[in-house]
């Protein structure tokens, strides 16, 4: 198949203009978008838009299917009703073009918390079926997802395999007592994914509308890293979901791990045992490649 030549820009969301912090998907993307249609471009390309964590690469992040809730719009979460402006008072002023994570993401975190406790008073009825509909879809990394993130908060943001040995072996009784006491907070997970889900596809709707193709990318990484503070370590929700993809027991794969990767590169990337990874979990490579190919 060929293609006509095209040309484009490569800018990520965050290096949007953010007078909330950060570059965000509302009115500064869609001028970005009719800038590059007055320019004659055709091609607007982004880097992941999954939540890089405490290390804020794109390319390493936390899942390799949620959506960075960073990036979510806050001045269109007002113009649906989720939001009032005097909720964004106690917002600290940050610089328009500077993004400094340590301090924006907790308050930014703190208000779509508060959207999301909101959602079922505030959302319509299509809305609320739309919710459903996205959490149905993608019941297959959601629910441990969000299962996972809360777990991370009720144990101070420790490595998993710091956790309550019940949780971090993910015994059966214990996943089932965590999804009933943390019921509200990882419903409001789902709902912060969906929020993004929703702005996301009305944008890439409107880029296409001007001819504006948005080309993508994937997170490379299911990552075994450090935090750049040096204070703890962290694995991805994945990793923790799916680990008899290791090929022995997993302390052996980390001790392993830990050694040679320092010895040999500084990449920070936990080893998989890969003829089990491609026969056993096949399904969580093509869900990944096709959840991206949606978004």
């Amino acid at each position: 198949m060929t293609y006509p030549r095209t040309g484009g820009i490569l800018l990520h969301i965050t290096s949007l203009p953010g007078r909330y912090g950060i570059g965000e998907i509302g009115p500064e993307a869609f001028h970005f978008i009719d800038r590059l249609f007055e320019m004659g471009q055709r091609l607007w390309q982004i880097l992941p838009l999954g939540d890089p964590g405490s290390g804020n690469c794109p390319y390493n992040t936390v899942s390799a299917f949620a959506n960075n809730p960073m990036l979510i719009s806050f001045d269109t979460l007002i113009e649906e009703g989720y939001l009032n402006r005097s909720d964004l008072n106690g917002l600290k002023k940050y610089p328009v073009h500077k993004y400094d994570a340590k301090k924006v993401a907790p308050d930014r975190a703190h208000i779509l918390n508060t959207v999301c406790r909101r959602f079922s008073k505030c959302a319509s009825e299509e809305k609320k079926a739309a919710l459903e509909v996205f959490c149905e879809k993608n019941d297959y990394w959601l629910d441990d997802f969000s299962l996972f993130t809360v777990l991370k908060d009720a144990h101070d943001g420790v490595a998993w395999m710091d956790w309550d040995p019940k949780y971090a072996h993910r015994e059966d009784n214990a996943m089932q007592s965590a999804r009933h006491q943390y019921e509200a907070a990882i419903q409001r997970r789902k709902i912060a994914q969906f929020l993004f889900d929703d702005q996301w596809h009305r944008l890439r709707k409107y880029a296409h509308e001007k001819g504006v193709k948005i080309m993508g990318d994937i997170p490379i990484y299911v990552s075994y890293i450090k935090d750049y503070d040096n204070l703890a370590t962290r694995f991805t929700a994945g990793i923790q979901a799916i680990k008899g993809m290791f090929k022995n027991d997993l302390n052996e794969v980390l001790d392993f791990q830990k050694n040679y990767y320092k010895k040999f590169y500084d990449w920070n990337v936990i080893g998989l045992f890969w003829r089990r990874f491609l026969l056993g979990a096949y399904r969580e490579k093509r869900e990944k490649i096709r959840k991206q190919n949606e978004v």
